[in-house]
This record gives structure tokens, C-alpha cells and sequence, in this order.
């Protein structure tokens, strides 16, 4: 249902002007069925609804040949110039810029999720003005459309209960709140899932710490904690909405709002034929106080009086042999593996369904770069190695995704590479871009032979206190640079080719002062070797050659050791 930009009333279809207001509504904002997104990936075909921030479309995937649903932030009061989206005046440059973040948060929370009660996100990306996410379709009603025609039965909402916990066990376990939790945002599908969608709202948590949130309130649904920009939030959070909307699947009716309930409005009793269990859990959870609520998913789940389910656990993976493909498998290898564990990749693409880190030593051997890869879509990065001792030999590391993430990112850990291929950081639509292998804070990767190429951002892209030591390889054809060292960062490029990158080859900027020796620095749009700010370090040796701009370029302020290199030498305040 759409909404009226002006004063946020509910507004009937087709509609020309507000019935409450009496403001015109412009019509026809939807895009047409057969427009094509994402350069032909997806192929819009019908509108599903509009609400107050966006549009969401029943789309084709091209590319896998699948239905998917669309996503497209559009603010109420928005405006369109063919398939471009006009933000509406009143939000302000830095309002839709907000706006258009906290649409793409929810790809990037949702992308850390594989539940079958979550909804899915394949794919986030950017055009015509606006944002976009791709979807699973899922067919059905929302739970709110199911109870327009009346409440559940008590044995239904027992099983939605049960799922719904299931899917907030997940969010919870990853640090997340909901806070959006409401009959409107349960999807009941034709193939009997019950999943949570509209992750547009979701924030990270800390249990016990007082946070500052965005005030965001559905009246019935909403604990009290929620109606304060400062409170302390956690999974009680979320167990109140829970209550509320298990309340009016089973009553039929919202609950009162939870200010009106603090200021003595009492809560109407359950119907009789509820079940005492799954009466307790309504009524424990809609609890006013937060102490008087249970504090977990599990907490909750006891209330029903039941033992927690079994989970059918798969047999421990046999290491002594290669891991075979798809994703899941190697996933489950590397929990069942002892810290340090060498786990042998056989031929094949490991597809992850969320991004994934690595806490512990482990060494992870392909068959070859071009026969072994690990592939993500997450819209945030591939990899992240946050252990010491992890190694990686003889595989490829590709984002296949088209918002800006990084392949590899290494943080305060150490990694080495062997023989080793990444690609595919995306450069999005507002300039960002992702780089191929990316060290943060105080990490340290060696790596011989790697290949990083065809990234958005830099090949190689270090800052913070990291270091670098690559003997042989290349970085090439990137959207930035080869490599770029900002801050404090160092270590040694020897024997590298560093060739056809849209900005720079190598850039040294900050205090970095890496050793470059022997590489072959050819055919960068600007500058084979750049140092910027105070750049330093030695450049040894190099053959610098076919750039488009300069050689070796040094501004006034940088201060490097030049010797034996092969190139023209500009320095900012003169020729040599």
C-alpha cells in the first residue's frame, strides 16, 4: 500500500488526491513491466506493492533463469524521469543519502543469513539514482493479510511460534535486532515457511549497553524500550514484538500500545481455547518491564514447556579427504577442524552463502587457481581472517556480487598466500569499490605468486600498521591502483608486474615506506609509481615504462630512496 508523501496517510488505489489531507498524488511511479535493471540481469514483470520507502517488483533473473523479487528505494514524494529516481525535496541530499545506506544495510544484514524463516537476498546494486535489492520470490501472504480474514487456530500458532523463534535465534546469535517484528513482516509462503522480511529497520546490539537508536515505533507492537532514542535494547526487544504479533494471531486483535499499557490500559485476556504454554509465552513476553520478560530465544522457548528441538546434526566431514563442493560442505569442515588442520579443495566452485571469517588457524589447499574457487555475492566482503597461521595454497577468491566488497580482508591476522588468484571487487555506481585483498589495523600477509586483477578498488590496498611482503605475481587491470600503502604501512613488492591499472600502479601516501625492487611498473593510466604526502621507503631496480602520465611521480613533501630505477623521474617541483 502506498502512502501520502505529504502527511503519511494510507492511500487507496488509484488514488489522485489524499482522502485525509486533500494532497495530489502523482501516479505511474512504478516502473513497467519488461524495464530491464543491473545492465539486463533482472527483468522487471509485475509491481508487488509500494510502501513508504520503496517499491518492491516480481522480477526475472536472467542470468539463473529464476523469479526473484525487486527492491527499489523510493521515498514517498519521490518523482521519476524515465527509469530515474527524483528524491523528494524535503529529505535533503544528505536525507537520501541516509535514506539510500540504510537501504543498502539491510542487503548487508540479510547477506549474513542462510535460515529458511529469513528471507534471502541475492543481489544489491545501484542505478538511476536509487538503490536496489534482489531477492528470493517467495509466494503467499503476509501474516497480516492471513489475519485480516481472522484469528489462527491454536495449534497454528503454536507452529508459527516455533518458527519464529527459530529465525530470531539466528538474527539474535549474529548480534542483531529485528526491531520491526509485526503481522506485516511474516510471510506466510504456499510451501508452509513462515519468514521474516523487512530487515530495513535491523541494528547490531549489545546486550546490557545503552545505546542510541533511531526512535522507531509500530504502536501495539513495540516494547517500551523503543519509544526512547536511549535505551538498552537486546532479544527482549524483539520477544515483545514477538508476543504482540502471536497476540493478535490468536485474539485477533492488536494488543494495546505499550505507553498506553504504562499508563494503566489493561491487556484484554487471551481466548480460553489458548493452550497454556503458548499462553505463557505470549503473555510472559509482552511483559512491560524487561525484566519481567525472558532474556533469550531459548529463555522463551522454555515457556512452551517443551524440550528444545533436536538438530539433525551431519556426519563429521572425513579430512583425510578432499572437500568436495558446494559451499556447505566446506563450511562444515572447517568447524569440525582442529586449529591448524590442512583441509584439501577438490576441483569445483564453493559457493558461501554468507561471508565468512576465520577465527582459527587453518591451511585450505586448492587443486589450482584455475580449478579450485571460493565465491561470494555478500555485499560486504569474500574472507575475513581475523587468526594468525592461516594459510592459503593453489585456489581462487572471487566476490561475484555488484555491490562494493572486498575479496580478502586480512585484520590484525596474518596470512599467507601461495599460488593464489582474487577478483571481482565490485567499483558500485557512488564510487565505492571493493579491492582484491585488503590489510586493516596491524595485519600481515606474505604471499608468492598471487594474482590479484579485474577488482573495483586496488589490487592490493593496505592501512592502519599492515605490511606486505609479495615476491612474484601480478596486480593488474584493477579500477585504482596496483597497490596502494596508506598510513603507516610497509613491507616489500619484489619481482611484481604492476601493469594496466586505471589509476596508478604503486601509490605510497601517509608515512607508508614500503621496499619496491625489481618490479615492472608498464602501461597504468597515470603514474607507474606514485609517492603522495610523505610517502617513503626505497623503490630499487624498477622498470618503469609506458604510464600515462609519469614514470615515477614525487611530490615536494614525499621523501623516498630512488636508485637504479629504469623510467623518467618527476619530482613535484621539477623535472629530472
Amino acid at each position: 500500500m502506498s502512502h501520502c508523501p505529504v502527511c503519511a496517510s494510507p492511500l487507496p488505489a488509484a488514488a489522485t488526491v489524499c482522502p485525509v489531507c486533500g494532497a495530489p498524488v502523482s501516479l505511474g511511479v512504478q516502473l513497467p513491466a519488461g524495464t530491464a535493471l543491473a545492465a539486463g540481469r533482472y527483468v522487471l514483470e509485475a509491481t508487488l506493492g509500494q510502501g513508504g520507502f520503496g517499491i518492491t517488483y516480481r522480477a526475472r533473473d536472467t542470468l539463473l533463469g529464476r523469479p526473484v523479487a525487486v527492491k527499489e528505494l523510493f521515498p514517498d514524494g519521490s518523482s521519476r524521469v524515465g527509469t530515474g529516481v527524483i528524491p523528494p525535496g524535503s529529505l535533503g541530499p544528505g536525507g537520501f543519502r541516509e535514506a539510500r545506506e540504510r537501504f543498502l544495510d539491510e542487503a548487508r544484514t540479510l547477506a549474513r543469513f542462510d535460515h529458511p524463516g529469513i528471507v534471502r537476498v541475492w543481489d544489491a546494486f545501484e542505478g538511476g539514482g536509487t538503490a536496489y535489492l534482489a531477492m528470493e520470490f517467495l509466494e503467499g501472504e503476509t501474516l497480516g493479510g492471513r489475519l485480516a480474514r481472522g484469528p489462527l487456530r491454536p495449534e497454528e500458532g503454536l507452529s508459527v511460534a516455533r518458527d519464529l523463534l527459530g529465525a530470531l535465534e539466528v538474527v539474535h546469535a549474529a548480534g542483531v535486532l529485528h526491531r520491526d517484528l509485526k503481522p506485516d513482516n511474516v510471510f506466510l509462503t504456499r510451501g508452509g515457511r513462515r519468514v521474516l522480511i523487512d530487515f530495513g529497520s535491523a541494528r547490531a546490539f549489545e546486550s546490557g549497553q545503552a545505546r542510541t537508536h533511531t526512535r522507531l515505533v509500530t504502536p501495539g507492537y513495540a516494547p517500551p524500550e523503543q519509544y526512547a532514542t536511549s535505551a538498552r535494547f537486546g532479544p527482549y526487544t524483539d520477544l515483545y514484538a514477538l508476543g504482540a504479533t502471536l497476540y493478535h494471531a490468536l485474539s485477533g486483535q492488536a494488543p494495546p500500545a505499550a505507553t498506553d499499557r504504562l499508563l494503566g490500559v489493561a491487556l484484554p485476556p487471551l481466548p480460553a481455547s489458548v493452550p497454556p504454554g503458548l499462553r505463557a509465552l505470549v503473555e510472559r513476553t509482552l511483559a512491560v518491564a524487561v525484566a519481567e520478560r525472558p532474556a533469550s530465544v531459548a529463555a522463551a522457548r522454555a515457556l512452551l514447556g517443551e524440550p528444545a528441538a533436536a538438530v539433525a546434526t551431519p556426519p563429521a566431514p572425513d579430512l583425510s579427504q578432499p572437500i568436495r563442493p558446494p559451499g556447505g560442505n566446506l563450511l562444515r569442515a572447517l568447524q569440525a577442524a582442529p586449529d591448524g588442520a590442512t583441509l584439501r579443495l577438490a576441483p569445483g566452485k564453493f559457493a558461501l552463502p554468507a561471508p565468512l571469517t576465520l577465527t582459527r588457524p587453518v591451511r585450505l589447499v586448492g587443486s589450482g587457481a584455475q580449478q579450485t574457487r571460493i565465491v561470494c555475492e555478500a555485499p560486504t566482503y569474500v574472507l575475513l581472517v581475523q587468526a594468525r597461521g592461516v594459510i592459503f595454497e593453489d585456489l581462487r577468491v572471487d566476490h561475484g556480487g555488484r555491490m562494493a566488497a572486498d575479496v580478502v580482508v586480512v585484520q590484525d591476522g596474518d596470512l599467507t598466500l601461495r599460488g593464489c588468484e582474487l577478483g571481482g571487487g565490485v567499483q558500485a555506481t557512488d564510487g565505492s569499490a571493493g579491492n582484491g585483498l585488503a590489510l586493516l589495523s596491524a595485519a600481515q600477509v606474505r604471499a608468492r605468486d598471487l594474482i590479484s586483477s579485474g577488482n573495483g578498488g586496488s589490487g592490493v590496498h593496505l592501512e592502519g600498521r599492515a605490511r606486505l611482503d609479495l615476491e612474484g605475481g601480478r596486480l593488474e587491470r584493477n579500477g585504482s591502483c596496483g597497490a596502494v600503502f596508506f598510513e603507516a604501512t610497509g613491507g616489500c613488492l619484489r619481482g611484481v608486474s604492476v601493469i594496466r591499472n586505471a589509476v596508478h600502479g604503486v601509490a605510497v601516501a601517509g608515512q607508508a615506506d614500503p621496499l619496491l625492487e625489481e618490479n615492472t611498473l608498464e602501461d597504468n593510466r597515470e603514474c607507474g609509481l606514485a609517492y603522495l604526502e610523505q610517502g617513503g621507503g626505497e623503490a630499487v631496480r624498477n622498470t618503469v615504462r609506458g604510464n600515462g602520465l609519469h614514470g615515477i611521480y614525487v611530490v615536494q613533501t614525499a621523501r623516498p630512496v630512488l636508485r637504479e630505477n629504469r623510467g623518467s623521474l618527476v619530482r613535484e617541483s621539477g623535472s629530472a
